[in-house]
């Protein structure tokens, strides 16, 4: 099963340079690469009103081509995210 995993997360990184899942970072959800800053939460913050120059004051680290990324990866995988921001809204919720 694990070797599974790796094969998977392998083939993500290889196919997005920019976007990784990482089994136990963050729940295994999308992130910028190298970082803890999920696609679902970047989304959350455009849904805001949060400008792409905002987020990149807000989150230094972070380029242009990163947030173009997490744009792109949350165009084909909507589902996927809205489903992540909904488990984060039930968490906090529940918490």
């Amino acid at each position: 099963m694990r070797e599974q995993e790796q094969k998977r997360e392998s083939a993500e990184k290889q196919s997005n340079p920019f976007i990784h899942k990482t089994t136990g970072i963050c729940g295994g959800r999308a992130c910028i690469a190298h970082t803890r800053l999920t696609v679902w939460n970047l989304v959350v913050w455009h849904q805001l009103g949060l400008s792409d120059q905002e987020i990149l004051a807000k989150y230094p680290q972070l380029t242009q081509k990163d947030l173009e990324a997490a744009w792109n990866y949350s165009a084909h995988n909507r589902v996927e995210i809205d489903q992540d921001i909904e488990n984060n809204l039930d968490e906090q919720i529940n918490n």
